[in-house]
């Protein structure tokens, strides 16, 4: 009876990491350093991406201090510009889940010499500028009329 109970076990196992990676977000995983073209303007083309392998599932990450293991919630597109001989540098990735990570999705923070945009969609993380959402930018016209009026 205990022999049948874990194959069973087994094979629901690799059934729930399959489906975990069939939903996993996609991101674009690149830095200017390594791929010129994954520069502030995302340059490479769908056949380029395939080829360098630069777009992917996102890895699940393990939480700290525990064994439970938590999907990336979003894309993001990091650009640095260090002064000195660095100048800008842009990195493309996975965004690692953190639970007291004050994050507002489809927007940008900027931080002295780095900027950190966030987004929710497959390899969003290519777009020149993350957009912000509909009712976000509806908002903010709304408030500027109010303070018009």
């Amino acid at each position: 009876m205990a022999s049948v109970g874990l194959p069973v076990f087994m094979v629901a196992v690799v059934l729930t990491l399959m489906t975990k990676e069939a939903s996993s977000l996609q991101c674009y995983q690149c830095d200017s350093v390594r791929h010129p073209k994954c520069a502030e303007t995302f340059g490479y083309s769908v056949e380029e991406v395939k080829k360098l392998n630069i777009s992917g599932p996102c890895p699940l990450t393990e939480k700290k201090n525990s064994t439970r293991l938590l999907e990336s919630d979003a894309c993001k597109k990091l650009v640095s510009d260090m002064p000195g001989a660095y100048g800008k540098k842009v990195v493309r990735t996975c965004n690692i889940p953190a639970e007291l990570e004050d994050i507002t999705f489809n927007t940008c923070k900027d931080y002295r010499e780095l900027t950190v945009c966030y987004c929710t969609k497959d390899n969003c993380n290519g777009q020149s500028h993350m957009l912000m959402s509909f009712p976000l930018f509806l908002l903010s016209l709304l408030s500027v009329f109010k303070l018009i009026l």
